[in-house]
């Protein structure tokens, strides 16, 4: 949940009634709704309620109403409201230490409200900024608790899939509490899939970018693996989708050596597996491990299946080498990148994965050793691509252009049935989840397909995609493109920057000329394209100082048109009139 401000879109004032609770302020927002701080005036306490109102659904309308966006998202809200609610019911019956306290549900507004217990407290995040070197006995006693509050959930069939530092409050002893459950699903498993999926970089796994991956507790189980990470590393682990190709995370046994027993860092990388079947199948057989309890004996490693391995067939990854004691942080910089053509292991996970409806991006240090040169050199650059793959993806692009949603879907669940890696099928599904405004599950369907087969990577529509992502998130789109770096996918992302929007476009530019590519671009299209939305003043006088230089008469029109352009005034001093007369000149001597 984003950090509180009583400034949110949509928020109910403070002073407001709803039924007996008077709304005091806004504690935090999200995906999901807003959580306010109330005052329930007849008991005379204080209490958190949560107002379902997805962003991308619905907005406040008129008084204090909840409407829909548009007439075409009132079946899903609807949909999606029923969910909300009869899940609401189910976390109303948990009654655990480390557990928030549902007390009541109620419909209003046009929407539903859970009414929670108030925890007092600061959240995990604020506590490890305080302790930010936390003793074995504060991870584990947290942890444990924790993992217990889990236990309870996931008996009553259900995930809370957003488990972060940013939803555990600590109380004054250090007790951990888990809270916000606005993400919880009820009945995990094959026969469910919710369009109301979230990510949190670093703590989401990767079946959790998609409404079809299979999740259950290996989901949660991941996300308080990662919380764990956090709390011996000082630092989030890695976005699950560029862990995918060549993990380039650092694991806790090798980070935080020496620090903590192995018994633990074990236990915390088993949890942070990359792949479901790679971690524990239950709470229970992870506190196993985490106790340092001899691993379950286990078969051969699963292949890919419709689901996970069971808990029984799970064992703990062996112990890492030993490692020289660790200093007391570090960066994922320092973390030992696995070598360009490694293990990319996408059947598995295209065993348990498809699309994603929302998230929230998240900030996470990539590693930088892969530039340039090497970049390019490590990717398949000009790899031949099966015909009948480019003609699939040309058939599917154009039914999409179409608008021909149902026939892409189609087409797209077919290929996916014979062949759940079959990469043409995956790049036309990561369109179709641009399409529908889902771009994390879209960025997570193109790395999956550029892993399997890297010769896709010019696609200019996941190009496109991929630019557009950069001002949405830059850091997951980002990782992508360095991690499948070619020369197709340069000059294509090249292309395709001149014609985006102006964040999009400066994104672009920067990390191609981070990773030497720069020259890709084609500097006068660019400084046009930059002078018709320019992201700032600066770079408004750099396309015009540009123009000047390379430009032709049939520039002197859109130049003249920055003396009357009220957003010009005040930035450009002269620089116009130098340009014009730089082109007039060289027209002159031409």
């Amino acid at each position: 949940m984003i950090s509180k401000d009583q400034d949110v879109l949509d928020a109910l004032k403070p002073g407001h009634r709803l039924h007996e609770y008077r709304i005091e302020k806004v504690l935090g927002h999200g995906g999901f709704g807003i959580t306010y701080l109330a005052y329930d005036v007849l008991l005379d306490a204080p209490f958190a309620i949560k107002e379902f109102l997805p962003p991308d659904l619905a907005a406040r309308g008129e008084g204090s109403s909840v409407v829909v966006r548009a007439s075409s998202m009132r079946e899903r809200f609807s949909w999606a409201k029923k969910k909300f609610l009869a899940e609401a019911r189910v976390l109303a019956r948990f009654r655990h230490p480390n557990l928030v306290r549902v007390s009541r549900i109620f419909e209003d507004n046009g929407t539903v409200y859970f009414v929670m217990d108030f925890v007092a407290g600061g959240t995990l995040d604020a506590w490890l900024k305080r302790h930010p070197e936390p003793d074995e006995a504060q991870v584990r006693g947290m942890l444990e608790a924790l993992a217990s509050g889990l236990a309870e959930v996931h008996a009553a069939d259900t995930l809370h899939r957003d488990v972060k530092p940013g939803n555990i409050i600590v109380q004054e002893d250090n007790t951990p509490i888990l809270i916000d459950f606005g993400a919880a699903r009820q009945s995990y498993g094959a026969a469910t899939r919710s369009v109301l999926n979230v990510v949190t970089a670093g703590y989401a796994p990767l079946e959790q970018y998609s409404e079809d991956g299979e999740q259950g507790p290996w989901t949660d189980i991941y996300a308080l693996g990662a919380v764990g990470y956090r709390m011996v590393c000082g630092l989030k682990p890695l976005d699950a989708v560029n862990r995918l190709r060549e993990d380039p995370m650092a694991p806790a046994s090798r980070a935080a050596a020496g620090r903590y027993s192995p018994s633990l860092l074990q236990a915390i990388d088993w949890a942070l597996g990359v792949h479901p079947e790679d971690r524990p199948g239950s709470v229970t057989q992870w506190l196993e491990a985490f106790a340092g309890a001899p691993a379950i004996d286990a078969p051969a490693a699963p292949k890919a299946s419709a689901r996970p391995a069971s808990p029984s067939s799970r064992t703990p990854p062996a112990a890492p080498p030993e490692s020289p004691r660790a200093p007391p942080r570090v960066a994922h910089e320092a973390a030992v990148v696995a070598a360009p053509g490694g293990d990319r292991r996408t059947g598995p996970l295209l065993a348990v994965f498809g699309l994603l409806a929302l998230a929230l991006g998240a900030w996470f240090l990539w590693p930088q050793e892969r530039t340039g040169a090497d970049a390019t050199a490590s990717a398949a650059a000009g790899a031949q691509v099966d015909a009948q793959v480019l003609e699939l993806i040309a058939e599917g692009e154009a039914q999409l252009a179409a608008g021909s949603l149902s026939a892409i879907e189609n087409l797209i669940r077919a290929r996916i049935a014979d062949n759940p890696d079959d990469p043409a099928a995956l790049i036309l599904r990561g369109h179709l989840a641009f399409t529908r405004g889902q771009r994390p599950a879209g960025i997570a369907d193109y790395a999956i397909a550029l892993a399997a087969e890297p010769g896709l990577s010019g696609n200019r529509q996941l190009a496109r995609n991929l630019v557009s992502a950069l001002s949405w998130n830059t850091n997951m789109a980002e990782g992508v493109i360095r991690n499948h770096a070619s020369e197709a996918l340069f000059n294509a992302l090249a292309a395709e920057a001149v014609t985006s929007g102006a964040r999009s476009r400066a994104h672009a530019r920067r990390l191609l000329n981070e990773l030497g590519q720069g020259q890709r671009l084609d500097a006068l299209a660019f400084a046009r394209a930059e002078l018709e939305d320019p992201q700032d003043c600066e770079a408004r006088i750099e396309a015009v100082l540009t123009i000047g230089q390379l430009g032709d008469p049939s520039d002197i029109p859109r130049l003249r048109a920055q003396k009357s352009d009220p957003k010009a005034r005040g930035c450009l001093r002269g620089e116009v009139d130098k340009a014009i007369e730089r082109i007039e000149g060289q027209t002159t001597r031409d």
